[in-house]
Order: C-alpha cells, then sequence, then structure tokens
C-alpha cells in the first residue's frame, strides 16, 4: 500500500480537542477542573492554547474522561513539532525573498562568497559578507545608511540592494590596502597632478592616481558595477580612512576622469561622516555642486573654457588643438561640450575622441 501522509495548512491544539470533547460530553470547563480538582483557569488556558498539557493533567484527563494520557501527550507534543515546522516554513520563505535582493550568482562568480545550494547556507553567507548577524541588523546598519545617503545624489536609479553589494565589495577590497595616516596638504598637491595624466594611456595614467592618492593615505578601489547600480563613484570614510571607489559606468575615459575628481572634492572638502553616492545628477545637491565645479576646474581653468566656447569652433581639430594645448585628454573635452550642450551626444567624428575603457 501507498503510504500518504497528510500535511495540512493549519494546526489544531490539543485544546481545540479538548473542547470538542467536553461539548460532545456536555461537560462543561468548571466541571472538569473540579472533577480534576484543578482551577477553571488552567482549563481555560488549555482550551485556548495558552497553556501546555503537562504529564500531571494528562493523567487526570485519562481518568476523568478516558483517553489516555499518552494520547494527551502525543497530542501536545504533535501540536508542538506542528508550530516548530510551522516556524521554519515561514522563516525559510522569508530568507528566500531576502536572498532575492541580492546578486547572490554574481558574489559567487566574484569569489566573495563560497557557492552554496541550500536556502539557509544561502542566507547565512550573504550574512556573513555584508558582517551582520541578521536581516534586522543589516536593515538598521546597512540598508538604512544607504537609504540616508540617497539625500546625497539622485540615486533612486539605483536599487539599494544592488548597489549597497557593489559598496560592500569595495568596503572589502579597501579594508586589503595599506595606507599611511590622512594628509591633507599632501593629497591636494596628488589631485593637482592627477589632472595632468588625463592624455596618457588610461591603465597606465589610473596607476599612477592611485599610487599619489594611496602615498596621501586616500585608498582607491575600483568595483565592477553591478546589474542595478547606476552609479560612477562613492567617496566616504572607513574606519577613519578617506576611501574612493569607482566605476566604469560608461566604459568612458573622460567621466571615470571626472568622477575620480568629483570623489576627491568629497574628501577634501566635505563631511568625513556622510557617504556621497554620485551618479549622472549629482549636480540636484549644494555639495555634489560643489563637487562637480571641482572636478570641472581641476581639468580645465574657468577663464580657459571660456575663452574656448566663446569662439563657438568645436570641430575635431579645434577641440585636438585645445586639449593639447591645455594637457588634457581630447574625449574631456567632447564629454563636456557635450554635457554643457554645446555640441550634440551623438556626434559621430566628436566621440571618436573619446577613450573607451573596461574594468578586468
Amino acid at each position: 500500500m501507498t503510504n500518504i501522509q497528510f500535511n495540512p495548512d493549519y494546526i489544531v491544539t490539543p485544546g481545540e480537542i479538548l473542547f470538542d470533547i467536553l461539548e460532545s460530553r456536555g461537560i462543561n470547563q468548571a466541571t472538569l477542573a473540579n472533577l480534576c480538582n484543578r482551577p477553571e483557569k488552567a482549563i481555560s488556558e488549555i482550551i485556548h492554547g495558552k497553556k501546555r498539557i503537562m504529564p500531571e493533567t494528562a493523567l487526570q484527563f485519562d481518568r476523568v474522561l478516558g483517553i489516555s494520557a499518552n494520547t494527551w501527550l502525543n497530542l501536545e507534543n504533535n501540536y508542538k513539532i506542528a508550530r516548530l515546522r510551522q516556524k521554519e516554513s515561514e522563516e525559510l520563505e522569508a530568507q528566500k525573498e531576502w536572498i532575492k535582493n541580492f546578486p547572490y550568482n554574481e558574489l559567487v562568480k566574484r569569489k566573495l562568497i563560497e557557492p552554496k545550494y541550500t536556502v539557509a547556507d544561502k542566507f547565512d553567507a550573504l550574512l556573513r559578507f555584508f558582517g551582520v548577524g541578521s536581516v534586522d541588523a543589516y536593515t538598521k546598519c546597512r540598508y538604512g545608511a544607504i537609504n540616508a545617503s540617497f539625500r546625497h545624489s539622485a540615486a533612486h536609479k539605483n536599487k539599494p540592494y544592488i548597489l549597497d553589494t557593489w559598496m560592500r565589495e569595495g568596503e572589502i577590497r579597501a579594508k586589503q590596502i595599506d595606507v599611511p595616516q590622512y594628509d591633507k596638504s599632501k593629497f591636494e598637491k596628488a589631485v593637482k597632478e592627477i589632472s595632468q595624466l588625463t592624455r596618457g594611456g588610461v591603465v597606465e595614467s589610473f596607476k599612477r592616481a592611485e599610487e599619489l592618492a594611496h602615498a596621501a593615505g586616500v585608498v582607491i578601489v575600483f568595483v565592477d558595477a553591478y546589474k542595478g547600480s547606476a552609479v560612477n563613484g562613492v567617496a566616504r570614510w572607513i574606519n577613519g580612512t578617506p576611501t574612493i571607489q569607482l566605476t566604469v559606468l560608461r566604459k568612458s575615459a573622460d567621466i571615470l576622469w571626472f568622477s575620480f575628481l568629483h570623489e576627491c572634492a568629497h574628501i577634501l572638502k566635505h563631511s568625513k561622516k556622510e557617504t556621497y553616492i554620485d551618479n549622472d545628477h549629482s549636480e540636484d545637491n549644494e555639495e555634489e555642486r560643489e563637487a562637480d565645479k571641482f572636478a570641472r576646474d581641476c581639468l580645465i581653468s574657468p577663464s580657459t573654457w571660456n575663452e574656448f566656447v566663446a569662439k563657438n569652433n568645436f570641430s575635431v581639430r579645434a577641440v585636438k588643438d585645445f586639449a593639447q594645448k591645455n594637457n588634457i585628454a581630447d574625449g574631456i573635452v567632447v564629454g563636456r561640450l557635450q554635457k554643457e550642450k554645446y555640441v550634440a551626444w551623438n556626434d559621430f567624428q566628436l566621440n571618436r575622441l573619446k577613450q573607451k575603457i573596461a574594468l578586468s
């Protein structure tokens, strides 16, 4: 014969069974209490599921109702097991839903967590990755902090959990980099030198930029973007160390250089207690506008730029000559002209002057 198990989606308490038996026999709770020499309140609490049937009570029910003590104890144990199974099932479903917020497979691919196969193991791996002990702790310490930081930029295009995953990877990588104590004046000098590196090869130039920043006590980390994290960079202080995290969201060197100098402004000028999440809408906030201006002026002085645009000659030759004269990459000039709407974003000839890049 086939063994069929019945697993209802509801749980019947021993008290409900007791109530049905008493009702079928015409016995009220007060009578049962007197026959068992127990307080009527105790019988009421058993019936309403507020009190367990203990062995002594089970034996009394056996004598009064003729239903064995083992039956009552089994009902109690079965109810307890059913409650535990229900709780585990509810927790498992909650864990499944929470895990869906994160790019789990991508984290495994990046070797940030070990591959896991059960929901419980995946859940544990994610908590360990974020360095928290529970979902409540994650919501309070990380998710809440991310939402608070949104006021520093138009970060609504980001999916908060994905953005936090990207930021957490940056934290982990940043902690692996040793730098001396932060020296503001040294970093200011480094930024001036870095702004003159844009005409070189992107990889070599950014390696030099990292060296200069690290020597001044500022950590630079590059972390490839996750799908759903529409962000160019983040500036923050991690355990007392200024940290700039960048990605190549648009695969264009001019945006990467601008983002880098934009984050430098946050480190040099703004609060150590804040996290500055920056994307293509950073002008929505006063501190972000200040950082944008800092980056623009580092690359091209305001007077020099005003003289250039006043001539209204934005041919390929004019752009290349201006870029060479001011020791900046051609693409940076093109990007700024496009940003300020002097030329179209889809100008094929000018776009060819931009360097395309990708993280590896």
